[in-house]
């Protein structure tokens, strides 16, 4: 049997660090992978080229430069999502040049993204996409592109168990066997080497829930715990001529901190990923608006058993809460703060991630490759949690 040929259809980045973990994510996986790939983006500026390491992303043109591909694998974030596909992806078409008008930005998204020219031989795969939304709103439309996704696709693995309850809802009996439980494909990453039991710093990054009083919160962890705190303030801004070294800096800071503070999703798994401990912070959210919204952070540490860790923060609890922090972080650094038992579930879900990954693209959950030295420790058990996860990183599924 002949090693595919497959389209890997990305978010691309723009120096943003955390879709910059889940392209670098996607280079990781299809190198170590027996396949031909090309890692494709669909919207840019006439201007914008972009690299994941040294491997170029390629703009997307025609939509017909599909049909070579055996597999068509989108990668990630909301891609195939119609929300994204009605908000997002047609705003910034339009803004880009790419389409004329929002109507027709939308059918452009259709014809990409749920319903490409392609032979009935190739096989369209979804791995980590969100589709938490409430699609009753636009039903119509909406209930058009899920039964083209539905009928197209040989494989949908949505990232948490909400987006998968929702298409189960959506999908005909006789599809369900499409769907199988996925990951955020940014967990995909190696973690790093790390001892950080001797370090004095901890991490931290605001950039999404605009929670006033995030200043406070650091001084006073400072001060309680004599720690100083790290601003990984170009987590949003890569640079376009150094972004992966300027992302392989920030993953170094924070696997070197004794925990990361965000209100970021992605900043958040990166730190699970290099095994350090997290504390969330967002604004309560009983549903997913947009792309931004903080109900994605609440149904990532719902999933990983970590809810614990997760602060909705208004103004009415936000003194309260930051109190709650603080103590939490005295959990953290006093040592009682097992990174083997607080992500045990995050493990098992990486490694039937990477299983069901392995199988909808090849057919084959057997994959194997060396490993390299282990990690070093980063508190008293996380050498045998990171060796696990890298195992499962790199495809040891045993």
């Amino acid at each position: 049997m002949k090693n595919p040929i497959i389209a890997v259809v990305c978010a691309a980045h723009q120096g943003n660090g955390g879709m910059y973990s889940v392209d670098n994510a996607a280079l990781s996986y299809f190198e170590s992978r027996p396949c031909t790939f090309d890692l494709l983006f669909t919207q840019a500026k006439q201007d914008t080229s972009l690299k994941i390491q040294k491997k170029p992303v390629a703009l997307l043109s025609k939509v017909e430069d599909l049909a070579r591909y055996t597999h068509i694998v989108y990668w990630g974030d909301f891609l195939n999502n119609p929300v994204y596909g009605k908000l997002d992806f047609s705003r910034r078409d339009v803004n880009y040049g790419h389409s004329n008008n929002l109507n027709k930005a939308y059918e452009r998204w259709k014809r990409i993204f749920v319903d490409p020219p392609v032979s009935k031989n190739t096989k369209l795969i979804s791995v980590g996409n969100n589709f938490q939304h409430d699609y009753s709103s636009n039903n119509r439309e909406f209930k058009t592109a899920f039964e083209l996704i539905q009928n197209n696709f040989h494989a949908i693995l949505p990232r948490d168990p909400f987006s998968y309850q929702n298409l189960s809802k959506l999908f005909s009996l006789e599809n369900l066997n499409i769907l199988r439980q996925g990951l955020d494909c940014a967990f995909l990453n190696s973690p790093l080497s790390n001892d950080s039991n001797n370090s004095d710093t901890f991490c931290y990054s605001f950039n999404r829930s605009k929670i006033e009083g995030t200043d406070e919160l650091v001084s006073m962890i400072e001060n309680r715990y004599g720690l100083k705190g790290i601003n990984v303030s170009n987590w949003l801004r890569l640079q376009h001529h150094s972004a992966h070294s300027d992302f392989e800096n920030c993953r170094k800071i924070m696997a070197s901190a004794k925990f990361s503070l965000s209100d970021t999703y992605h900043f958040l798994i990166n730190s699970i990923v290099v095994g350090t401990p997290v504390i969330a912070i967002g604004k309560q959210s009983p549903a997913q608006i947009g792309t931004l919204g903080d109900f994605k952070k609440y149904t990532l540490f719902s999933m990983l058993g970590l809810e614990d860790l997760y602060y909705e923060i208004n103004s009415g609890n936000k003194n309260s809460l930051f109190g709650e922090i603080t103590s939490k972080v005295e959990y953290i650094i006093s040592g009682e703060f097992y990174i083997n038992d607080r992500y045990s579930i995050c493990k098992n879900l990486s490694e039937n991630f990477k299983s069901n990954l392995d199988f909808a693209v090849f057919g084959n959950r057997n994959f194997s490759k060396c490993v390299s030295a282990e990690p070093s420790n980063k508190t008293n058990t996380s050498k045998s949690f990171l060796s696990v996860l890298r195992r499962s990183v790199l495809g040891r599924t045993g």
